[in-house]
């Protein structure tokens, strides 16, 4: 989980407008169960930005097939 939350994040902040640098840098990611985690941004106008660029909706396909060949490999891992 670790790991997909890690690419997640590059993927986050490839895709996130720098002006000063400050939404790029406020992003952070939360691993609740290994299972579950979600990326957030502390940035206020972070809402704003994601309206106009699609950041992390663009992002979320990416991540989502990332996370699936991840588990994949897992239990391929496991089985053998």
């Amino acid at each position: 989980m670790e790991d997909t939350a890690e690419y997640g994040m590059g993927i986050l902040k490839a895709r996130t407008p720098v002006r000063t640098g400050r939404l790029r840098n406020s992003w952070f990611s939360k691993i609740e169960s290994w299972n579950s985690f979600y990326f957030s941004n502390s940035a206020p106008y972070t809402k704003f930005v994601e309206q106009k660029v699609l950041m992390a909706s663009h992002s979320q396909p990416e991540i989502d097939r990332y996370l699936s060949r991840a588990l994949d490999e897992n239990i391929e891992r496991e089985m053998n």
